[in-house]
């Protein structure tokens, strides 16, 4: 695709302009602060690293973006970017008070905060709690902010790294500190700090990661949002991701240590129930190889754990569940266990639960696939990945399903929300070029195989730059705007309307009726857009030249169409602009 593009791009500029000499690219200052595990990890420009680190390395590389990393704290760094001393910040929360200063990107993280305290801190148990308490936060960071607003400003100690508010807090000097629950956990487990841990009850705020460009930097942004999709399509996102927070998982809560921890209390509820013999054989082996935790132990590891988790016998009974099942069934765990899907969920999705838990069975391993469920508590949906595993006796006998499930509504969404990007020019909402490309390709074979025919219009604005000098490039924007609603409105909807750049568009019709109806079409357009159009007061006239080319009859190929038409554009713009003309052979002379 690039060396397509570069080759139409350098045929235009040698036939429809000038030639201008390009300016080297610069070399952007990429701002990332110190020590935020995962997402950045170091103390210097040499020794940056982290989730956020190497997924900027891999989105850079796509978009061909040479750069160097200035690692100061958030607070430093942050107001180096501000003075316009950094480009980007390739980790900061979005936040309404920053949109006054910063353009974003798609989020490529969202984490949860938390308030962190003592253990032997009771008198403290939720954000209710912090009225007149000494509270830690990260200089300038969101939970800066909404601490501030809060009205907790006069309580507030700040500190410049996470590391260094953590060992205040374990040293007893403050009561508590708010951050993001991953980081503070991460960070907890690098310092070796045993007495401080993360309230059940959550932080009343939440902290969307993205990159940060300076207000205003749209031709970036666009670079980078498309990028972040091509490592999205290509696995390079997903890799990092699970590489840098499946790390942490891990560490926090492993598939095995799950299981040993849910095996005491399903032996307990065994024992008190009498349940069937094959069950209570079950349980004698399983216990001799548990760990001695504690009941209590095993609730406050099963109820403190982000996922939903749940256990069942091979005929699909509920044998212990967590606090998020739970909520999702609307149910206390004494009402589901001993329970089938079919006692809380319609038949539909029961059989559905079931059908996954078989499949896991039959194939003797761990199954995973996504499912939208609805949570009974307050009726929203989201789209969970679970995972089950077949767990068994020392026999090696199934005796049942342990399943895991997780949120991954918003990174769907944001996956989505990337796509989208990559695919739409920011100004116009049109398709761009990567979306033609693709298109392109879907209908050549469809017309290849329906011996049906295309057409490719180039559409070039005349006398569009006199208005951004006259009036300004917001004026000249909204006039793009208002000729991509024309293109749209006289166009089908199985046509493709493409903003090519500056003020070049590009349309495609799929199997237009006849020659007679393109040319048709071309002169409604050129009709369309000669009217005058009033903008901001103004009454702007601008006028449009349109070169056309047709598959397969002038030629077989996506890069053949794209010169033939352009060369039928600068035909229409040498005999007077405001007219269209077909591309015939004599134009390669």
């Amino acid at each position: 695709m690039m060396l397509i593009l570069m080759s139409v791009t350098a045929y235009s500029a040698q036939t429809t302009a000038p030639i201008i000499h390009q300016k080297e690219q610069k070399t952007l200052v990429v701002g990332s602060e110190q020590s935020f595990p995962p997402f950045a990890t170091g103390m210097t420009d040499s020794t940056a690293g982290g989730f956020t680190v190497e997924f900027w390395k891999a989105v850079a590389a796509e978009a061909g973006l040479k750069y160097t990393f200035r690692v100061l704290p958030f607070s430093r760094v942050l107001q180096e970017f501000k003075e316009g001393r950094v480009d980007v910040l390739i980790n900061l929360a979005i936040s309404d008070e920053r949109h006054q200063f910063a353009d974003f990107s798609v989020p490529h993280v969202v984490v949860h905060g938390a308030i962190f305290v003592r253990k032997d801190k009771t008198a403290i148990q939720s954000e209710d709690d912090l009225s007149g308490q000494s509270i830690i936060v990260l200089n300038r960071d969101l939970a800066h902010d909404y601490a501030i607003s809060k009205g907790w400003g006069k309580q507030l100690v700040l500190v410049e790294t996470v590391a260094e508010g953590l060992q205040l807090l374990a040293s007893g000097k403050n009561d508590a500190m708010m951050l993001s629950k991953l980081v503070g956990l991460q960070s907890l487990k690098a310092l070796g700090l045993t007495n401080v841990k993360p309230l059940k009850t959550p932080a009343g705020f939440s902290q969307k990661f993205a990159f940060a460009v300076p207000e205003g930097q749209t031709t970036l942004l666009a670079k980078i949002n498309e990028a972040m999709a091509i490592t999205n399509t290509n696995g390079i996102y997903t890799t990092l991701y699970d590489k840098w927070f499946g790390i942490y998982n891990e560490k926090e809560l492993t598939l095995r240590k799950l299981l040993i921890y849910l095996i005491l209390p399903i032996s307990l509820f065994l024992a008190v129930n009498g349940y069937f013999y094959y069950q209570r054989q079950v349980e004698r082996k399983l216990a001799a190889a548990a760990l001695r935790l504690s009941e209590q132990e095993v609730n406050l590891i099963m109820n403190t754990a982000p996922n939903m988790i749940w256990l069942k016998d091979v005929e699909g009974v509920y044998l212990n569940c967590n606090s998020m099942f739970e909520r999702f069934f609307g149910a206390e765990k004494a009402e589901i266990i001993g329970k089938t899907d079919y006692d809380f969920v319609d038949v539909e999705l029961a059989d559905f639960f079931r059908q996954h838990d078989k499949a896991a069975i039959e194939a003797n391993q761990a199954s995973k696939n996504e499912e939208w469920l609805s949570f009974t508590d307050d009726g929203h949906r989201a789209l969970f990945e679970t995972t089950k595993v077949p767990f068994r006796d020392e026999e090696g006998n199934v005796v049942g399903i342990l399943g895991v499930g997780h949120d991954i509504t918003e990174r769907k969404e944001a996956e989505e929300q990337i796509r989208h990007l990559a695919m739409t020019d920011p100004l116009t909402g049109l398709a761009n070029r990567a979306q033609f490309d693709l298109r392109f390709q879907q209908s050549m074979k469809l017309a290849n195989r329906e011996e049906k025919s295309l057409a490719l219009m180039m559409v070039d604005l005349d006398k569009f730059k006199p208005v951004n000098d006259t009036f300004g490039h917001q004026t000249g924007d909204v006039l793009l705007q208002a000729i991509s609603s024309i293109l749209i409105k006289s166009t089908r909807e199985t046509d493709l309307v493409v903003r090519l750049g500056g003020d070049e568009f590009a349309i495609l019709l799929v199997n237009p009726r006849d020659e007679e109806s393109v040319c048709k079409n071309a002169q409604r357009i050129i009709d369309e857009i000669k009217k005058p159009i009033t903008i901001m007061g103004n009454e702007i006239q601008v006028g449009a030249s349109i070169g056309v080319a047709l598959y397969p009859k002038d030629t077989d190929n996506q890069v053949g169409l794209l010169k033939n038409a352009d060369l039928a554009l600068y035909n229409a713009k040498e005999s007077g602009r405001g007219i269209f003309s077909f591309y015939h052979s004599g134009m390669n002379l």
